[in-house]
């Protein structure tokens, strides 16, 4: 897979906000393990692309918008999805960030029970100001799945994290999935970062 094949991706299935070279990292890193087993925090536009980039494997989604679990349902109805609660704010990352029983989310044995081989982590909100304009309250921010992410990746399985380019998310990557185990970053806007937890 190159460049090209993800842009004609793209075209495919449109209003994906991730750039191109995220995307082929992303895809480059599943392409490693056979019938790879990927975790996704967050369910959107680009649900369909990862389906197709891993259809020889095992692909799960997490949501917690009622909104856009219904919505990508409807557009990918065999996709394997759960909705799910956070119980944190982002105004709380502070305070949070050894609390595992507050970070901990509940989640259901067919993904617990899994130690997947690559995990990304896109949601999900950690965006205050168009959270709050859509649905009138503070999002969750990413803390939650970025801890369990810590939990559920299998050794030598890689995490990626969205929007590194936010304290948060840099903050609780640090914390979790350890610096040690930074493999790379992108140079793009909302920079992804790539961990091989060891």
């Amino acid at each position: 897979m190159d460049i090209s094949a993800i842009r004609d991706l793209k075209l495919k299935y449109p209003g994906i906000i991730l750039e191109d070279r995220e995307i082929l990292l992303i895809a480059k890193s599943i392409r490693e393990f056979p019938r790879c087993s990927l975790l996704v925090f967050g369910m959107g536009n680009d649900t369909p692309l990862w389906l197709e980039i891993n259809a020889q494997g095992r692909t799960a989604f997490l949501e917690n918008s009622k909104e856009w679990h219904r919505k990508v349902r409807e557009s990918c109805p065999t996709a394997e999805s759960y909705l799910v609660t956070y119980t944190t704010k982002l105004s709380e990352w502070e305070q949070l960030i050894d609390d595992y029983s507050r970070l901990t989310v509940d989640l259901p044995p067919q993904v617990t029970d899994t130690k997947w081989d690559v995990i990304l982590v896109d949601g999900p909100s950690g965006d205050l100001a168009s959270y709050r304009r859509h649905y009138g309250e503070e999002p969750p921010g990413r803390m939650s799945s970025i801890y369990m992410s810590s939990l559920l990746i299998k050794n030598g399985g890689y995490v990626f994290v969205h929007d590194c380019n936010r304290i948060i998310e840099r903050q609780y990557s640090d914390r979790y999935l350890f610096d040690v185990n930074l493999v790379e970053q992108t140079r793009t806007k909302a920079q992804l970062r790539k961990y091989r937890i060891r």
